[in-house]
């Protein structure tokens, strides 16, 4: 009979008649309910800009193991306020924002979507769940594209005493969710560079130093003031063919001076027409400096007009005769109506018809809200700049705000923030680095305000 009992359990258990009860109140079940597992792999962007790090959490137990985690999370070293963008294009079909939680659900065409949990909604370098849950005009029914921002890392609803993360998620049509981190693996990343200081001179003599290590022909110069102007929106892009550098009006910067000694080239066009002679005798006097080369200075009407190549760019006096005459053709480029100032500017080394036909659409929608600016492409020799919302190391403050622009962070302490958001620097991208999500990220963020990282 002793033997018959152990038998008679083990073919009640098998049946599913038997449910083996915890030894003592309180201990964990031993297994949650369960769904169904499904290997599939989607074709998404990796849902968040920056360094992160990813925990295969999906089927683990929660609530004492009353539920499974239908999700991965997505950690980001501690830090909040990394960008959080759509994984694939679709309509917003949730948005969870009662000052406890901030979510999002995106659906696709095909009836698949995606949520996006804990998403930020404390004020920057606070823990008061007193900020905004989503970018403004952002609602339930918005149509978004992969890469558009969504939202910022946080840890709001049941995250808010752990590290900052997104609760991602992949579910069916049915609403059965699948494992993501496949999905994730696969994913494509946004990847932009920036570069860019408070000294706007330096940052472009930079710029063109990265995009033509071997020198060149040709070298633009810009003023200040005008380049400031471009960056405002009043321009469509400016193309150059060759490297941009700029000056004040009556005098040349030593750091310009310098990059045009590096780039040596044989002639230098000079956008504008409000230039000094003492400026232009600068160029024209310095020959010995860049090689010896003849330097054959050429100015326009006006930034909306560029100089073409010329054989020979007759009197550098504006009020010379026959200073017109030494000019080639010009080319007006249209100026839209000036909207709000981008937090960065934009450089593509390459030529922009490299890009397919939807990616020029995209571009050209970029360009008309960012100041833009095209420069021909020479292999670059090295990096440029850091990788956008890398981090700023292991060390912070609940109280410190960090704002990327370009190669250095600027740091405030929170109850000091600065009364308007430090901005992005300027983003160095080759035209294969100009996905179509690549675009959509940008022009979003163009429209929505600067966010810091902190702990």
């Amino acid at each position: 009979m002793r033997r018959l009992i152990p038998l008679l359990v083990v073919s009640a258990i098998a049946a599913g008649l038997v449910v083996i009860q915890p030894a003592e109140a309180g201990q964990y079940a031993a297994e949650p309910p369960r769904v169904r597992r499904v290997r599939v792999t989607r074709d998404i962007v990796f849902p968040i800009v920056g360094r992160t790090l990813s925990i295969n959490g999906f089927g683990s137990c929660r609530d004492n193991c009353t539920r499974e985690h239908h999700g991965v999370d997505i950690l980001t070293y501690g830090w909040k306020g990394l960008p959080v963008i759509a994984a694939h294009d679709g309509v917003i079909s949730e948005i969870r924002d009662d000052g406890e939680w901030c979510n999002i659900e995106v659906t696709g065409e095909d009836g698949w979507h995606t949520r996006y949990v804990h998403l930020n909604n404390d004020t920057p370098g606070y823990d008061d769940e007193d900020y905004m849950c989503t970018p403004p005009g952002l609602v339930y029914g918005s149509r978004v594209k992969a890469g558009e921002l969504i939202g910022w890392v946080g840890d709001s609803g049941n995250a808010e005493h752990t590290q900052p993360h997104i609760h991602f998620e992949i579910r069916m049509p049915s609403g059965l969710p699948v494992d993501p981190l496949a999905s994730l693996k696969a994913a494509r990343r946004i990847d932009v560079r920036q570069v860019g200081s408070d000294d706007p001179v330096e940052t472009v003599a930079q710029v063109a130093l990265y995009a033509y290590p071997e020198g060149a022909p040709t070298a633009t110069i810009m003023s200040v003031d005008d380049y400031f102007s471009m960056l405002g929106g009043g321009y469509l892009p400016v193309d150059l063919q060759g490297p941009l550098l700029l000056s004040e009006w009556d005098n040349v910067p030593e750091v310009t001076h310098q990059a045009l000694i590096a780039l040596a080239p044989s002639r230098i066009e000079v956008i504008g027409d409000l230039w000094l002679q003492d400026v232009l005798d600068q160029l024209d006097g310095a020959s010995d400096d860049f090689g010896g080369a003849l330097l054959e200075p050429i100015v326009t009407e006006g930034l909306e007009e560029r100089g073409r190549v010329v054989e020979n760019s007759g009197s550098l006096d504006e009020e010379a005769e026959g200073y017109h005459d030494g000019m080639a053709s010009v080319t007006a480029v249209a100026q839209p109506e000036p909207g709000p100032v981008a937090p960065f500017a934009l450089v593509l080394l390459g030529d922009r018809h490299e890009l397919s036909g939807e990616e020029a659409v995209a571009f050209d929608r970029l360009t008309a809200r960012v100041g833009t600016m095209i420069m021909d492409f020479a292999d670059p020799d090295g990096d440029i700049g850091n990788a956008m919302f890398e981090g700023v190391g292991r060390s912070g403050s609940r109280y410190t705000l960090y704002y990327p622009t370009g190669d250095e962070w600027e740091r405030y302490r929170a109850r000091e923030a600065p009364e308007e958001s430090p901005g992005y620097g300027c983003f160095v991208l080759e035209p294969a680095q100009l996905t179509l999500e690549t675009m959509a990220f940008l022009i979003s963020i163009a429209d929505a305000p600067v966010m810091p990282l902190w702990r």
